[in-house]
């Protein structure tokens, strides 16, 4: 993780780097991501990057956790305060991680690239890492969802969840397939990768919904 050095930045300071560090990674994978770039950018000697993190990897695992917390603290309050229909519950969900998107493009294509990463030697895997923080959420309320009869009894709630949690996690790729969005060109000018009406962007979360209500719905 960070270095003493880093935590007692000015906060304006430590955004800076942070906005440098995260375009580095949302525009390269984690092997070709490079510390050279980083302080080039930042305008300061590598040893001075070296006084804030130890390493590349220790880096990236800040940058990890960073994004993450600052992500599912949004999902966790949503997920912790419905009561209502489950599948209104997804619908909100997805609207929200639009919502985050629009405030936070750089984070959310650092995240977003990061669950995509399929490489061994990546230092966290964030996919499954996120995957599981997903089913910890979801879990529970289906397990209400079913005693309510809003959702099925005959399939383990385990793999309920991890449907679900896929699908979400495939709604963006979605609609950088249907928009073609340019992610890196998003990325540079610190724009949303969803230039996308929130109109449309409902509409299409609610499509998904349907699927997976009348997959998963009370017979």
């Amino acid at each position: 993780m960070y270095l003493p050095t880093f935590q007692n930045l000015p906060g304006q300071r430590k955004e800076e780097i942070l906005d440098v560090c995260l375009t580095e990674f949302a525009l390269h994978d984690y092997q070709t991501a490079s510390v050279s770039r980083i302080v080039r950018d930042l305008g300061i000697a590598k040893g001075s990057f070296y006084r804030y993190f130890k390493s590349k990897k220790d880096l990236y695992s800040y940058l990890v956790y960073y994004t993450t917390e600052l992500r599912m603290g949004h999902v966790n309050e949503l997920f912790e305060s419905q009561d209502g229909d489950f599948f209104t519950l997804f619908e909100e969900h997805i609207a929200m991680v639009m919502r985050f998107d629009l405030r936070y493009p750089l984070h959310s294509r650092f995240l977003h690239n990061t669950m995509q990463e399929r490489n061994t030697d990546q230092p966290v895997n964030l996919s499954l890492q996120a995957k599981e923080m997903m089913l910890e959420l979801l879990t529970p309320v289906l397990e209400k969802c079913r005693q309510r009869r809003i959702v099925r009894k005959d399939i383990d709630t385990t793999i309920l969840a991890y449907t679900i949690a896929q699908v979400q996690m495939g709604v963006f790729d979605f609609l950088s397939i249907r928009y073609k969005l340019d992610s890196g060109k998003c990325v540079n000018d610190k724009q949303s990768s969803l230039q996308v009406p929130e109109k449309e962007i409902l509409h299409i979360a609610k499509g998904f919904s349907k699927v997976l209500k009348h997959g998963l719905g009370e017979v």
